[in-house]
């Protein structure tokens, strides 16, 4: 039997190994009803993503379509888009779409939508009842955790052998948006008693939830009750077939008040509670739609936790955040929202950004625009695809380095490699274009290769070092099963200012000392 696809940490670093190697999903992440057909995936996705290199695809499977009477499953679908995966040669990265999506119970099946007695709503403030089944309806959440399994045991029965499918995203951006709480009947109850035992060991509290926490009780409390909800999910999902499973946060951002964000999901402030209680999520990580990419790679990122970044933005400014979270914390997976559209013409795009679904999703509506993306990110994944191999053989030692420009402010960066400094001058970028960033791999002997879009460098001697620098070889090229392949030899004006302008490129330069 081949190796199960896993997430584990060697030497410091995380990685996701699939057939006993690692992976980095170069991906593209689908619209969320684009899944539901095989026939609109041939017409309106496949055709579409052929272009973005990408390695890998991450798309939903629907509870309420899988287990329309309940108790009785129909795999058809999932075996369809598999055998259509394989056939394009990319990975699957599966979503459950089950108890809750964007904080609302939308995609669970009609049976436990009608029956609103077995299935209980979460109520707000007010006492009115809310579009999400409660997270304390032990009924729900053990009827989503045997369809979970189900589906597990399934791709285990068909997938085990080629691993098509190497994780799975538990549930999508869960917690209760629009109330700091929930109010029903059954939460009023919990919210009396004593915190748990495992609360209290974690954050050396006592008494009831308002005792323990006050004005943030509501929040920690359902913080609590989704971790719990999660992991027993995932845990009858994983004695099935333990493929590497994440829980993905819609992260706290203005007006950052619990219900403005979905109280009780993964955000960064959480992770302590989410590692402690949900030892069967491998990670948690961040959609990112703002623009503060580098700071929100930091809060995810740790010791405890691996990168990925599941969504992200759509404009052309998406393959600068690649580039970092890629260089800067080795991401096992970096995927566009909605990036079906990217090499789509503009009359057949189904992911036209409604000004009225943004300001209920809390998302800018530069964040969605793609006009030009796809050529750009298509670049980035081909050039980043081919180096991979070169990355990891790099990392391992240390020798990768990672910069990007925050704003506009920031006029550039002096890395510190161990034989040479690499001063980056940051070229200012339009609103269309991408902002600068990008990898440094510090290659043998005074040589380095530069991965970056949009800035200006130039190799400097140490301050301590009393030797002039001289280039040897300055040229651009790509990298074939782990060589650099020269393309272009750089020199004369090129030689005075080396650069990389909008599109991404791969750079190699030998240098040598003389006095």
């Amino acid at each position: 039997m081949t190796e199960i696809p896993v997430i584990k940490k060697e030497n410091g670093i995380w990685s996701l190994f699939v057939d006993g190697k690692p992976f980095t999903m170069l991906s593209a992440e689908l619209h969320n009803s684009s899944a539901s057909s095989t026939e609109y995936m041939e017409q309106q996705v496949w055709p579409y993503l052929r272009g973005l290199n990408v390695n890998s695809v991450l798309l939903p499977v629907y509870w309420e379509m899988i287990e329309t009477v309940r108790g009785e499953f129909d795999f058809s679908l999932v075996d369809q888009l598999i055998r259509q995966a394989r056939r394009e040669r990319v990975k699957l990265g599966i979503l459950w779409f089950g108890l809750w999506k964007n904080g609302i119970s939308s995609y669970v099946p009609a049976w436990m939508k009608q029956d609103q007695e077995t299935y209980f709503r979460a109520r707000d403030r007010e006492g009115a009842a809310m579009d999400v089944i409660s997270p304390f309806c032990q009924a729900a959440v053990h009827a989503d955790a045997a369809a979970f399994g189900r589906l597990m045991e399934h791709l285990r029965e068909i997938d085990g052998e080629e691993h098509t499918v190497i994780l799975v995203q538990v549930e999508n951006e869960i917690g209760l948006l629009g109330s700091d709480m929930d109010y029903s009947e059954v939460a009023r109850e919990e919210y009396q008693k004593e915190i748990p035992q495992s609360i209290a060991a974690l954050y050396d509290k006592s008494g009831t939830w308002r005792e323990a926490f006050q004005e943030e009780a509501p929040e920690v409390f359902m913080e609590y009750t989704y971790v719990s909800a999660v992991e027993k999910i995932a845990y009858t999902g994983k004695t099935q077939y333990p493929l590497p499973m994440y829980v993905n946060a819609w992260i706290e951002k203005f007006p950052w008040r619990p219900g403005g964000y979905p109280s009780g999901g993964p955000i960064a402030r959480f992770l302590p509670l989410w590692k402690a209680l949900a030892p069967h999520i491998s990670a948690c990580v961040p959609d990112i739609y703002t623009a503060n990419t580098k700071e929100v790679c930091r809060e995810y990122a740790g010791e405890e936790n691996p990168l990925l970044i599941p969504e992200h933005r759509r404009d052309r400014k998406n393959i600068s955040a690649l580039l970092y979270a890629i260089g800067k914390y080795q991401a096992l997976c970096f995927s566009p929202f909605g990036a079906e559209d990217f090499m789509m013409p503009l009359e057949q795009r189904t992911g036209i950004a409604n000004p009225v679904v943004m300001k209920i999703l809390n998302i800018d509506m530069k964040a969605w625009q793609c006009d030009g993306t796809g050529e750009w990110l298509g670049c980035a994944y081909q050039l980043l695809g081919k180096a991979l191999d070169t990355i990891y053989r790099y990392r391992t030692k240390g020798k990768v380095h990672s910069f990007i420009r925050e704003n506009e402010y920031e006029k550039g960066v002096v890395l510190s490699l161990a034989a040479c400094d690499v001063r980056i001058d940051y070229l200012d970028s339009g609103e269309d274009t991408p902002k600068a960033a990008g990898i440094i791999l510090e290659g043998e002997e005074n040589e380095l290769y530069m991965i970056g879009v949009s800035c200006r460098y130039g190799i400097l001697a140490k301050k301590e070092e009393h030797r002039k620098l001289g280039i040897l070889e300055y040229s651009e090229g790509v990298f074939e099963e782990d060589q650099y392949i020269r393309k272009r030899i750089l020199n004369g004006d090129e030689r005075y200012c080396m650069m990389i302008l909008d599109n991404p490129q791969l750079q190699y330069i030998k240098w040598y000392w003389y006095e």
